[in-house]
């Protein structure tokens, strides 16, 4: 299963557990790298932001761009 393959599976759950998912990512790269915990506040601001015409994949590449 690729990375790809994962992230069309999670975005099947319901928020509740897309959420949990992401906060355990966030919180295994925070203890890797503390630099990294300004990533918190993006994903809340995603979660909490209308509905985007962009797919899951234009959104993990903006990030990605941005930020690794």
């Amino acid at each position: 299963m690729g990375i790809n393959d994962i992230i069309d599976e999670a975005l099947t759950l319901n928020p509740k557990d897309r959420y949990l998912i992401i906060n355990t990512l966030m919180s295994s790269l925070s203890e890797a790298n503390d630099d990294l915990s300004h990533l918190d506040k993006e994903v809340e601001k995603g979660l909490n932001s209308k509905l985007s015409s962009k797919s899951h994949k234009e959104i993990f590449k903006n990030l990605k761009s941005k930020y690794v």
